[in-house]
């Protein structure tokens, strides 16, 4: 009987790490949270972290795109930042030994909470980002044609 519950948790944590396969649209940007976060792809380009996202979204110069870069940048910094305070607090409590056992207590949970509220704030910066990307295939992913006559001919052209 003990083997059909180690294989069953063993099923059940292999099956945590299995992903399906990403449908990509070539003809707008693609905003993927697997793997190493905050990848955008764009016309057959991975954009990967901060440097690349601010110039990709400075280039159209639409306010609320950078609105939702600068967004997505702080609440990344805060929550890291946070987060960081949340473990070095349980760390320090648990580990402390001059401190008495309330003190211990206080600072754990204290710590618990800072993580909670640090992965709040990495959450709204995944939110951000996907904002982001779905106001940029909303406003500047259109199909446009464009025709010009010049002295060699007609011309039409399509942008999609």
């Amino acid at each position: 009987m003990n083997r059909v519950y180690v294989f069953i948790v063993f099923m059940l944590m292999g099956s945590m790490c299995l992903h399906a396969q990403i449908k990509i649209n070539p003809k707008q940007m693609n905003y993927f949270t697997n793997g190493k976060p905050y990848n955008i792809f764009y016309n057959d380009t991975i954009y990967m972290g901060a440097k690349q996202f601010k110039q990709l979204f400075l280039r159209t110069g639409d306010a609320q795109l950078i609105h939702l870069y600068h967004q997505h940048q702080t609440n990344k910094i805060i929550g890291q930042i946070v987060f960081s305070a949340g473990i070095a607090s349980t760390y320090v409590a648990l580990l402390g030994n001059n401190v008495s056992n309330n003190s211990k207590w206080i600072g754990a949970v204290g710590g618990v909470f800072a993580m909670i509220a640090g992965t709040i704030e990495i959450t709204k910066a995944y939110q951000a980002l996907q904002k982001a990307v779905f106001l940029f295939n909303q406003k500047h992913n259109t199909i446009s044609a464009n025709a010009s006559i010049t002295s060699n001919g007609i011309g039409l052209t399509f942008n999609f």
